[in-house]
């Protein structure tokens, strides 16, 4: 199943996007605008090649199928690991907090992400 992407925007309207190779760039370029929340059905098999964070607002991560899936968390706190799982397959990602995910086996994830303000860095930076 490949990567599906949608837009819901703050005024109800629901559209598909391509899930074209330069996808990520076009959203991260300003050339593909949202108003609104990403909807992304994404396939994990490892882990993110990126750590990221949202600053527009908290992000609804859902394991749909397969996994478990280790998300985590660089909180004020400190780090902590979130297990997704077919018995708790939910979590709510703290606005301004850096994270990532790591899968044991191939997973499917639905993102419910708010646009605008993402930033990404290197898993390296991830503690």
């Amino acid at each position: 199943m490949p990567n599906q992407f949608l837009s819901l925007a703050r005024d109800g309207v629901v559209e598909a996007l391509d899930a074209t190779p330069d996808f990520w760039d076009g959203l991260m370029s300003g050339r593909i605008r949202i108003d609104g929340w990403l909807v992304s059905l994404i396939e994990l098999d490892g882990a993110f090649d990126h750590s990221e964070r949202h600053v527009a607002g908290e992000e609804i991560v859902i394991l749909r199928e397969g996994g478990p899936v280790d998300l985590s968390l660089d909180e004020p706190g400190g780090p902590r690991i979130v297990r997704l799982t077919r018995d708790d397959p939910v979590c709510i990602v703290p606005r301004n907090v850096w994270h990532m995910g790591r899968s044991e086996a191939s997973a499917t994830l639905v993102f419910i992400t708010p646009a605008g303000g993402t930033d990404h860095r290197p898993v390296s930076e991830h503690p």
